[in-house]
């Protein structure tokens, strides 16, 4: 799978490259299709576990020859084996500092439950991580924004500076009009959630997940800021910056989880905000010797956005004992919607306009290029 999948996310990064998303969301979509298909059937006839996880193989066996095929058709590109000692050390140079970011946000992501196993026990990892997984499946949001915006910025950092910098507003902007809602609404809701996806038995969690979802900001916006960082060949600053948040979120587990005795997940759950904060302003920090961006602008968005979300989330308090959760939902979104519709703090033009900077195809590559340039 792991060998699969390095390859079709290789021909997909291409189609990245050229600014077109759509081969790669067939890809995904119907991969995740053919593993929950047949992953269910394994589980309907009771077989072995060699066969769930061979439903994970069949996903990865579809998108490698899909992606095989649409790079082929689509883009005219043969693949054939080949070796280039040039080419080869000089992606292992410019590959070193994402490879070592990545180990850093494995250790970063998993090592908080690791941590409670060992010095709490299995049934604090039961809490802990019934919150987490919920703030985590959020992560696909900014994780398809991230993956849209990064060949642009990447383009524009080589061609338009200023370009750079408004696609760099506008996606942080964007995303706190998701991030604040969402994480004010769980908040609000954060017991509903957990009893309708775990049972009352789980009650205990709902104060981590109140926790976890606070970082919910933090972790969107650190999409775009670590975004950034690459694009403009900031790589080894954003694998310090996560590397210095590993070592915090190690550093605050260890000392928290033991002070917090039975809720021992709470300490794990405090320390996860507190990393993602550190490696938000980590970024944020860097990213402004990067790029001159509107920080004004930012600063009065967000608080029109609060504002927006404070209301929401007192409206949801309020009508909580009146009202059914599946009520409520729909209703903070309409106060929240309509709330930040009257600060204006969305425009319609403005979001095309947005849309439309990061869809532009990038100028054609250069033919050849010197190793340097690769």
């Amino acid at each position: 799978v792991m060998v699969l999948d390095s390859f079709y996310l290789s021909f997909y990064a291409v189609f990245r490259a050229h600014q077109n998303l759509k081969y790669e969301a067939v890809g995904i979509m119907v991969g995740q299709a053919i593993i929950v298909t047949a992953g269910a059937a394994v589980l309907l006839l009771h077989l072995s576990l060699h066969f769930l996880v061979g439903a994970i193989l069949c996903g990865s066996v579809f998108n490698f020859f899909y992606g095989w095929a649409v790079l082929s058709q689509q883009l005219k590109i043969k693949l054939r084996l080949g070796f280039n000692r040039t080419i080869l050390k000089v992606l292992l140079t410019i590959a070193a500092p994402f490879a070592i970011s990545g180990i850093f946000a494995r250790v970063y992501g998993y090592i908080d439950t690791v941590l409670l196993s060992t010095l709490a026990g299995d049934q604090a990892v039961g809490w802990y991580s019934a919150g987490y997984k919920i703030t985590f499946a959020l992560q696909f949001i900014p994780l398809a924004f991230a993956a849209a915006i990064f060949p642009a910025m990447a383009n524009y950092f080589a061609t338009n500076k200023a370009q750079l910098a408004k696609v760099f507003e506008k996606s942080m902007y964007y995303l706190m009009i998701m991030a604040v809602p969402i994480s004010l609404g769980v908040f609000t809701l954060a017991r509903e959630f957990i009893v309708r996806m775990y049972g009352a038995q789980f009650a205990p969690t709902t104060l981590a997940l109140q926790i976890l979802i606070c970082s919910v900001f933090f972790n969107f916006l650190g999409f775009p800021l670590g975004s950034l960082l690459n694009a403009c060949n900031r790589q080894v600053t954003n694998t310090v910056n996560m590397g210095i948040t590993m070592v915090i979120n190690i550093v605050l587990n260890i000392i928290l989880i033991p002070l917090f005795g039975a809720e021992a997940y709470i300490g794990a759950a405090i320390a996860a905000v507190v990393a993602g904060a550190s490696l938000f302003f980590l970024g944020l920090y860097w990213a402004g010797k990067i790029v001159r961006y509107n920080k004004i602008f930012l600063l009065k968005g967000f608080f029109k956005i609060l504002f927006s979300g404070l209301l929401m989330a007192t409206a949801i308090i309020f009508l909580k004992p009146f009202s059914s959760f599946f009520f409520l939902v729909p209703l903070g979104a309409v106060v929240y919607l309509g709330s930040l519709a009257a600060l204006r703090g969305f425009d319609y033009a403005e979001i095309k306009e947005f849309y439309n900077s990061f869809r532009n195809k990038p100028a054609a590559p250069i033919n050849d290029p010197a190793p340097t340039e690769l």
